[in-house]
């Protein structure tokens, strides 16, 4: 599996799609917001249809899925068929451990993405997602966080 595999329209398609979404959640226009994920989806949908079921999909769609079960299990479906094919999960992962921590209180769950993809982080991170791994970890070991666990 390609790591990259869509064209630079394509992807430029997909990065205006959640701009949109983002500035209509923004303006707090609920209805606005929702319109602009249904085009989100179905470009997401017609992406997938063109290149195949691809992680970079499957971490999008539950970056801007309003349900967080649903979210979850985007990103384990991403993190599985990433791994699967050889591919990077830290993205997905760091947003996994950050809904486990903010949505379900579990910072067992939310701690194992994160030592998952440390060497990842460590080799491929920038800046800024190191810093976010740091401070998810660092929630994780916070002694007001009690341990628990989910799944």
């Amino acid at each position: 599996m390609n790591p990259f595999p869509f064209s630079e329209a394509d992807w430029s398609r997909v990065e205006h799609a959640s701009l949109d979404v983002v500035n209509a959640t923004l303006m707090d226009d609920d209805v606005l917001s929702e319109s602009r994920r249904i085009v989100l989806g179905n470009l997401l949908l017609e992406l997938r249809e063109r290149y195949g079921d691809h992680p970079i999909l499957l971490e999008t769609e539950a970056d801007f899925a309003t349900d967080s079960a649903q979210r979850c299990e985007l990103y384990r479906r991403s993190i599985t068929l990433a791994e699967r094919n050889g591919l990077l999960t830290y993205t997905a992962r760091l947003s996994l451990a950050e809904l486990h921590l903010t949505e379900f209180r579990e910072t067992e769950n939310a701690r194992r993405e994160l030592l998952a993809c440390k060497l990842e982080v460590e080799t491929h991170a920038d800046e800024h997602e190191s810093r976010n791994w740091h401070d998810l970890l660092g929630k994780c070991n916070a002694p007001s966080c009690e341990p628990t666990s989910g799944d």
